[in-house]
C-alpha cells in the first residue's frame, strides 16, 4: 500500500520592499522578517522510508528562493509588485517542478510577512481555484 505524506520545511529571511500603487506606509521602503513554509506531497519510499530527504527539500528551497531573497530589496530582485500574495505565486512557480525527480510535488507554500499575517497557495487552490 502506498503511504502518502506531506513534508514541510520552514525558513526565515530578511528583506526590504515597498508596494507600488499603494496609499499608506507600505508605499515606503520597509523591511520584514519573512517566514516561509514549503510543503511537498509524496509517498513514503519502502526502501528508504522517506518521501524526500529533508536536506534535499532544504537545499532546493534555499538555492532557488532564500539565497535569492535574503537581505535584498525585493523590488530590485523581483520583476513585479512585491506584495505577499505576488511573492507566494513567484515562489510556487519557481519550485513547482523541482520535486518531480523525487516523485513528489509541491503541495503548499505559506509566506508570513509578519508573525500574524501570511499568504497561502496550495495544490487545491492551484488546481481548482476558489
Amino acid at each position: 500500500m502506498k503511504k502518502p505524506i506531506v513534508l514541510t520545511k520552514e525558513f526565515e529571511f530578511d528583506a526590504a520592499h515597498y508596494l507600488e500603487n499603494y496609499e499608506g506606509d507600505c508605499a515606503n521602503l520597509h523591511g520584514h522578517r519573512y517566514k516561509l513554509a514549503v510543503s511537498i506531497l509524496g509517498y513514503v519510499n519502502e526502501e528508504k522510508y522517506l518521501a524526500i530527504d529533508f536536506k534535499d527539500l532544504k537545499r532546493i528551497s534555499k538555492e532557488l528562493i532564500i539565497d535569492k531573497l535574503d537581505h535584498q530589496n525585493l523590488n530590485e530582485v523581483l520583476n513585479f509588485n512585491t506584495s505577499c500574495e505576488n511573492i507566494v505565486y513567484w515562489i510556487w512557480e519557481t519550485l513547482e517542478n523541482e520535486f518531480v525527480k523525487y516523485d513528489c510535488k509541491l503541495y503548499e507554500v505559506k509566506l508570513w510577512e509578519t508573525p500574524d499575517s501570511y499568504a497561502v497557495l496550495n495544490h487545491q487552490i492551484m488546481n481548482e481555484g476558489i
